[in-house]
């Protein structure tokens, strides 16, 4: 009789644990259904904003220099998300070579684009993506090679066993140019300022640094007027507290 109850219970427990299995299966498979029907939406929303961005672009009529966008697209090599600046070089490059009007760069990139980088044009209003120099700007912040970035990697740049120095040199050189380039510092004295202001901000408590950060200072007189104001200001406050 105690066996029967036992051998019940048992049972009992296995129709619970087998009824709570289904549940949890039947959950995942609702869930997989939500994130493919989620999924299916975002593409659609996606390939309608590219339809619109296209259509200002480019059209299959639409010509570069006597060649149409769809066969310069053809001698674009396949998207390169892993090395987006250095991608972007190179089709700068065979852009220039092929003496493509600038006007339709950005709707011959658009063609080679994927996955987060197509995202990214797409999002761009359907003036901004006509616009190679603004999609390139968007690209690059979303693949963070922002002037910053270039900064530090120029800082810590070391040469590579398998570079010759010749290598080195002209790598060293492309990164030092992205950097001032995107601080607009490419000429002598806004040059000279930048490197005032990276020694200047090496100094700097993290607080501060932060702060001055946010607000851009262009020269080192600005950003030191700017911090004795920070600091004038915390005094006052500390001040008051106690």
């Amino acid at each position: 009789m105690a066996f029967d109850r036992y051998k019940a219970e048992m049972d009992h427990q296995r129709d619970r644990e087998s009824a709570e299995i289904d549940r949890q299966r039947a959950e995942i498979e609702l869930e997989r259904m939500r994130e493919q029907h989620r999924h299916e939406i975002e593409m659609k929303n996606l390939e309608l904003q590219l339809q619109r961005c296209t259509a200002v672009t480019a059209s299959p009529a639409v010509r570069a220099d006597n060649l149409r966008v769809v066969d310069a697209a053809r001698m674009i090599p396949k998207f390169d998300q892993s090395d987006m600046e250095n991608y972007l070089v190179s089709f700068e490059r065979i852009c220039a070579v092929n003496a493509w009007t600038r006007q339709y760069w950005s709707a011959i990139l658009q063609t080679q684009l994927t996955d987060k980088a197509l995202k990214v044009f797409a999002e761009l209003s359907e003036q901004d993506c006509s616009n190679y120099d603004t999609l390139k700007k968007a690209l690059l912040v979303a693949y963070e090679l922002c002037p910053e970035v270039y900064r530090k990697r120029f800082r810590s740049f070391t040469n590579l066993t398998q570079d010759t120095y010749a290598d080195f040199a002209f790598k060293l050189h492309n990164v030092f140019k992205r950097w001032l380039e995107g601080v607009k510092a490419y000429d002598v004295d806004a040059l000279r300022q930048t490197m005032l202001l990276e020694q200047f901000f090496e100094v700097l408590a993290d607080d501060l640094k932060i702060w001055l950060t946010d607000r851009k200072p262009n020269t080192l007189s600005e950003a030191a007027q700017l911090a004795d104001q920070y600091v004038a200001v915390h005094k006052s406050l500390c001040a008051k507290l106690d």
